[in-house]
């Protein structure tokens, strides 16, 4: 007969799957003791710009959000064996997933996946990096139009959740000291770039709230700002265009 060799690194990512997902609920808290909280460490990429509708003061950005948090019951021991994977990978769907929200989004946002994979560490260590599309509201001063900068703000936290049940918080540079740019809280790519605007800073603050409707709790809120510059050059064009074509209507009306 034929004989199959199964690579023993396979064999045991089969079994993997078999012995934590086997009774695993996904609408549980991955929490082995019920009155300790799960953390979520997340952050922000910027990628692009989608549009900047001033009329509706309303703004769209692509980004790169990647969160992180452990699941106490996907765990499994690596028994210093080197054909053992140390994560593996599956569909979002499979596994508990925090709530982190945008409070301030003008729509439902976009994830461009529509099956994201996630890894899953021997430790329980979930990383999941989404790219997707927030769209909200910034109100703007045009006064020095079209020399202006502005500046939009986002508010993320959980709808659901308090801090006892979900802690959120910023990454940072302590989170993966071999690539701490890897785990930044807050950036924007090196491919970023728009005709018309240009961010020039960008900052982010980290804040628990104690809201009426809730006394006793309290909420992790992030707020991350973005300061957008302006670009005139095509305005300036325009303007002396239209200088142009009304000092020559002017002139003409002197011609016989």
């Amino acid at each position: 007969g034929l004989l199959i060799l199964i690579p023993c690194s396979a064999f045991n990512e089969q079994q993997i799957r078999k012995n934590i997902f086997t009774n695993y609920n996904k609408n549980n808290r991955p929490i082995l003791n019920s009155s300790h909280n799960v953390v979520l460490k997340y952050g922000l990429e910027i990628n692009n710009l989608v549009f900047f509708n001033q009329k509706s003061e309303n703004i769209e950005l692509t980004m790169k959000n990647t969160l992180s948090w452990k699941d106490q019951y996907l765990t499994w021991d690596l028994k210093d064996n080197s054909s053992t994977p140390k994560y593996i990978t599956t569909t979002a769907d499979l596994v508990w997933q925090p709530d982190l929200e945008l409070y301030n989004a003008a729509t439902k946002p976009k994830i461009f996946d529509k099956n994201p994979l996630i890894k899953i560490y021997y430790d329980g260590t979930i990383e999941y990096i989404r790219h997707i599309s927030y769209s909200f509201s910034c109100k703007l001063d045009l006064r020095d139009f079209p020399f202006d900068t502005q500046t939009c703000t986002m508010l993320f936290g959980s709808w659901k959740y308090p801090k006892k049940i979900l802690d959120i918080v910023l990454f940072n540079s302590q989170d993966n000291p071999e690539n701490p740019d890897y785990f930044d809280n807050f950036t924007v790519s090196k491919d970023f770039s728009h005709n018309e605007w240009i961010i020039e800073t960008i900052s982010v603050t980290h804040k628990d709230y104690e809201y009426k409707c809730c006394p006793g709790d309290l909420w992790p809120n992030s707020e991350f700002s973005i300061t957008l510059k302006r670009n005139p050059h095509k305005y300036t064009i325009l303007v002396i265009m239209s200088i142009f074509i009304a000092v020559s209507s002017l002139f003409i009306n002197f011609i016989n």
